[in-house]
């Protein structure tokens, strides 16, 4: 259901063109392309951060996708990945806390989950290690609670180790667990063997991240900012979702010191779930630091891409609320615990205008540049002119140098590797083999708006050609007829051809055919485009690589369409799209499987009978 959610912010949402960042996994594609790609180059660092897994999926997205580049492939695994975090999460809270308890934080994080509170994530390809940072540092700190040397431990460990590849805050999910150790370790007189070895371990890995981190040029030169201001930035931090505020936080660690307080001084060894809830807030209170230590010149709040690991701060910290259970011994005490639990709820409910600014700023932010960049980008695609990308300012262009981006897609063009939605293809024309004649009877015309003075057609400079059948009956010319190209090369699996008009209405209707075997490859004829017919739509194929002629027809006299150059696209972007476009039937097929799930508890509830799981005797 989450997947269903997230893929269906995407396809209002989301888009292909690259943005900022994307353009250092673009050049790294094409290195990878081009056969320079190093080993050095999959650990380069990228500002503190080293990215590692984020480079590995794009390389492994690209070969799979033959050879096309495509930032959605990305965003429907980040939302993958983020879905595969929540279900982890959930498990540890269901399996190691007893109904009501377990109430609480199961439904934080399920709302936390379905909500898209950080958009600007979701919609940028290259969010890939904000992703991968919080599902390593999840699994780090929950599986090396697991017995000592076991496959869990050992696989807790990897994940703490392979933490700092992400974001460089992953770095802090070592210490954290290092921290929990050295305070059970104390405790024990350092007499258990599990958090002495385990020390260890988290040592050598934190070591690791700071050593990625250290030997950056510049990378660990300090920031400038005042005390004061970094310490409102870590307490608005910590206070999220409220990060307009900084006392948020304090009622967020009162449970977390709290549980600290009842784990420290009971006879009795910490539990895993409290172990794990101490690791996580910590992990978060590392961060929070670092972000204060980058951010904290003004006092800012943090930035939205932060909004997806940033939940684990009131999850963790409900999830110590309800583990409490030293101060439920008298009436005045549970009193303070459910006034404690009311603030809380009114703090994350004080939150919702702020999280609704935030999306909504996203959305307004992402649609004033998305067309503006996209026309400029095809425009010098198309002509190869500069001067569409020089000298724009600021955000005019998708990256923040004009002259590298410009010797960046002209590299990414001659590699045919950019995302289908900026394809240029050589046009596709009239066959040279056709007479002036046939040419002139024919209905299709190139680029259906043409200057009456001069008789030129009229060309956007981010369009390519387009034939339509719009020769009019006043010319003399009947409009039906055919339509027959150069040929021109396919080399993936799937083609898209953009068209507009009444295509799909009878007698209307596109086809390749193969340049040597001349078999005939029609297109589906099921697409009309009947609510406005000035739209632009993909019509797709699977189709072999290879030699093709299009051929067009339109037997229709009172209808008409049009169509542009076709592209090829590789299999991950058509199934990516075809995902996307089925949002709503994924959350659907994941509500049914929660009801079929359900099934025996929805039974026991509406019939007053006892779950069909259930012996007579526990009934």
């Amino acid at each position: 259901m989450v997947m269903g959610i997230r893929l269906a912010v995407i396809s209002v949402h989301g888009d292909s063109i690259p943005y900022w960042d994307d353009f250092g996994i673009g050049r790294l594609l094409h290195k990878y392309q081009a056969g320079t790609l190093s080993i050095s180059h999959i650990f380069a660092d990228a500002n503190e951060h080293r990215l590692v897994f984020n480079r590995i999926l794009s390389i492994g997205y690209f070969e799979t996708n033959q050879g096309q580049w495509d930032q959605k492939i990305a965003m429907v695994v980040n939302s993958a990945i983020w879905a595969l975090s929540g279900v982890i999460l959930l498990k540890i809270c269901i399996q190691h806390l007893r109904f009501p308890s377990v109430l609480a934080p199961a439904t934080l994080i399920v709302l936390f989950w379905f909500l898209p509170i950080a958009l600007v994530n979701i919609i940028w390809g290259v969010q890939t290690h904000t992703y991968t940072m919080l599902l390593f540092g999840v699994l780090g700190c929950w599986y090396t609670s697991a017995p000592l040397f076991s496959a869990r431990w050992w696989g807790g460990v990897i994940c703490l180790a392979c933490a700092p590849l992400t974001l460089a805050g992953g770095t802090f999910a070592s210490f954290s667990v290092l921290g929990i150790s050295l305070l059970i370790a104390i405790k024990n007189r350092f007499q258990d063997r599990h958090s002495n070895v385990l020390m260890v371990a988290c040592t050598l890995s934190g070591v690791f991240g700071l050593w990625l981190i250290f030997i950056q040029p510049g990378g660990s030169m300090p920031k400038p900012f005042e005390f004061e201001y970094a310490i409102v930035t870590f307490l608005k931090t910590l206070s999220w979702p409220l990060i307009s505020q900084w006392w948020p936080s304090v009622i967020f660690a009162i449970p977390i010191s709290l549980l600290l307080f009842q784990e420290l001084f009971q006879k009795e060894s910490m539990s895993r779930l409290a172990r794990f809830t101490l690791a996580l807030y910590l992990f978060l209170f590392l961060l929070a630091i670092a972000v204060a230590y980058a951010r904290g010149q003004s006092g800012a709040a943090p930035a939205r891409r932060y909004f997806d690991y940033l939940t684990l701060i009131p999850i963790s910290s409900i999830m110590a609320l309800v583990q409490i259970e030293f101060v439920k011994t008298t009436v005045l005490k549970k009193s303070a615990l459910t006034s404690l639990f009311i603030i809380w709820v009114v703090i994350l409910a004080a939150a919702i205008p702020s999280l609704r600014f935030s999306y909504a700023y996203t959305v307004q932010d992402n649609q004033s540049v998305k067309v503006n960049h996209t026309q400029k980008l095809l425009s010098f695609l198309n002509t190869m002119d500069e001067k569409w990308l020089l000298n724009k300012g600021f955000r005019g262009v998708p990256y923040p140098d004009d002259e590298e981006l410009v010797r960046m897609m002209k590299n990414f063009n001659d590699a045919d590797m950019l995302p289908y939605v900026l394809q240029t293809p050589k046009p596709i024309e009239f066959d040279f083999r056709w007479t002036p004649e046939q040419i002139e009877a024919s209905p299709f015309i190139v680029n259906g708006t043409i200057n009456v003075i001069t008789g030129e057609h009229f060309v956007k400079p981010f369009e390519q050609n387009v034939f339509g059948s719009y020769k009019p009956r006043s010319l003399g010319v009947k409009a039906t007829g055919t339509f027959e190209s150069t040929e021109f090369h396919h080399n993936r699996d799937y083609i898209y051809v953009p068209v507009t008009g009444y295509y799909g209405y009878p007698g209307m209707s596109i086809k390749f055919v193969d340049a040597v075997s001349g078999e005939e490859f029609p297109m589906p004829e099921s697409v009309a485009n009947t609510r406005n017919a000035e739209n632009w739509i993909y019509v797709s194929l699977k189709l072999k690589k290879g030699y093709y002629k299009l051929v067009a027809e339109d037997a229709n006299d009172s209808l008409w369409f049009g169509f542009a150059t076709p592209k090829s696209v590789g299999r991950w972007s058509y199934r990516v799209e075809r995902l996307i476009a089925n949002s709503m039937l994924v959350w659907l097929a994941g509500l049914v499987i929660l009801l079929f799930s359900l099934r025996h508890s929805i039974f026991a509830t509406f019939l007053n009978q006892p779950s069909l799981k259930t012996r007579p005797d526990e009934s």
